[in-house]
């Protein structure tokens, strides 16, 4: 198994677990993502997941989220993606009984980013990501 991937596939789970109708737009995904490895990274010195983050027009994604994290969360029977307009939400299938790679504390964290990304719109989302004090550094290098 591939390290990197099952942390990945964890922390989306944690989330979408939480979200509001276990239902996350792709883009809210991958911002709520962004934000939890910023918090691990403020907390541990490192983040949750472990992967790159690439700076697309609406702000920090998983590198090649599609096969990285929505075609992985598919084929392993976790989610399912909608084909809604330009959304395509992410509908948790299958939780995850017994984490390996995120204790209580960072589960409860992705339930409380979750809660609130949920709450916005994509496009609402990317904006406030483009404020972000760390986005700004790393869009500046």
């Amino acid at each position: 198994m591939d390290e990197q991937r099952d942390k990945l596939i964890e922390a989306a789970v944690a989330l979408l677990d939480a979200a509001p109708g276990k239902r996350l737009q792709i883009t809210n995904l991958n911002k709520a993502l962004f934000y939890l490895d910023l918090a691990a990274l403020r907390d541990l010195g490192k983040t949750l997941t472990g992967c790159t983050y690439v700076a697309y027009e609406r702000g920090p994604v998983v590198d090649r989220y599609q096969s990285a994290l929505v075609d992985e969360l598919v084929v392993g029977g976790f989610a399912r993606q909608d084909d809604l307009g330009m959304s395509k939400p992410l509908v948790l299938e299958r939780p995850i009984m017994s984490f390996q790679h995120m204790d209580d504390y960072h589960r409860q964290l992705a339930a409380l980013v979750a809660a609130h990304i949920a709450e916005q719109t994509a496009k609402g989302v990317s904006d406030w990501s483009h404020k972000n004090p760390g986005w700004l550094a790393a869009r500046s290098l």
